[in-house]
């Protein structure tokens, strides 16, 4: 599992613009740690 900092490195883009696509519906939204609506983001494979 990979934080939203992480998944930024990887891909080369900013964790704003992954929140962005999140939230336009482009990305699904990820696993949150604890399962909580509003927690920290978990992104897999």
């Amino acid at each position: 599992m990979y934080s939203i900092s992480d998944i930024s490195k990887l891909i080369g883009i900013t964790a704003y613009t992954l929140r962005y696509y999140e939230k336009i519906g482009l990305l699904p939204n990820p696993k949150r740690l604890d399962g909580k609506q509003y927690g920290i983001r978990r992104y897999d494979d």
